[in-house]
């Protein structure tokens, strides 16, 4: 079970954000009783309505009344996309990496970069979870899957020259048996057993991605017939 932060503090729409602000501002409101009626903690319009003053004209026009996450991001852009680029290799591989894994190979991103960090990153040795889902977020493209036992010989032999072996077998059968082989004589058989090769936690790997698998140490066709 993950324990999820809370806050008391409410999340204000950019359009209630704005309306307190010039409320503020234009109408020469005290905070305080401003932030009463609109709901909003007062040290954060205090932060807007700081920040609207200090604004010049021409960003005035512009200004967005939404919080910049981006300013207290620990890692930059480019060491994210690395990260996101390798998960993804990865798990195409069949190698992909589980949650735990994740917040380990990032604190040791923000070590070997020099990065600040949380104290608490270095007293656990990993990230924490309020960062993990946070850069989830940010990158769309991953998300946490299921993947399929796959064994080393079965994800090594899946090759071009193995697949043309099969389909060129498959092919002399047909020119050998000819209409002995049709649809009516092709049976689909199945046992009920118990597996010997052990279920794969899930794993960071592309969101759509239709197969994914994971490397295991034995092949899960042999089972123990119950």
């Amino acid at each position: 079970f993950l324990s999820v932060r809370e806050t008391s503090r409410a999340k204000v729409d950019e359009a209630t954000m704005k309306a307190a602000v010039f409320q503020v501002v234009k109408g020469n409101q005290s905070i305080r009783s401003t932030a009463k009626s609109f709901n909003i903690n007062h040290m954060t319009l205090s932060r807007w309505v700081t920040k609207y003053k200090e604004a010049t004209d021409e960003h005035k026009l512009t200004m967005k009344f939404v919080p910049n996450y981006q300013i207290h991001l620990i890692f930059p852009a480019n060491i994210e996309e690395d990260l996101e680029t390798y998960l993804l290799t990865a798990s195409k591989m069949h190698h992909g990496l589980t949650r735990k894994q994740v917040l380990e190979l990032a604190y040791q991103l923000a070590v070997v970069n020099k990065i600040d960090c949380p104290k608490s990153w270095h007293e656990k040795k990993a990230v924490g979870y309020d960062w993990f889902y946070s850069y989830m977020k940010r990158h769309p493209a991953l998300s946490l899957r299921k993947p399929e036992a796959t064994s080393m010989a079965r994800s090594t032999s899946f090759n071009r020259h193995t697949v043309n072996i099969f389909f060129d077998n498959l092919e002399n059968c047909f020119k050998q048996l000819g209409d002995q082989i049709s649809p009516i004589v092709i049976y689909n058989l199945d046992e009920t057993a118990l597996t010997t090769v052990h279920n794969p936690p899930n794993i960071i790997a592309k969101k759509g991605q239709k197969q994914i698998g994971q490397i295991t140490s034995g092949e899960r066709g042999i089972l123990v017939t119950a």
